[in-house]
């Protein structure tokens, strides 16, 4: 359901699970413009790195 726009559009999205809410997974989405596949995996893999992950 989210990410049926995107996928309309033809745009890359990567969810990089950085929260947890209840003990269920919260992320945010990096959405990226056709053909940016590489660049937006690269930014998800740096927000996994250097984002500090919240359990609440």
């Amino acid at each position: 359901m989210f990410n049926t726009p995107s996928s309309l559009l033809g745009a890359p999205v990567v969810t990089v699970p950085l929260a947890a809410v209840g003990g269920l997974p919260m992320g945010i989405q990096v959405v990226g413009q056709p053909g940016t596949d590489a660049r937006m995996t690269a930014i998800a893999r740096w927000m996994d790195a250097a984002v500090r992950r919240v359990v609440l």
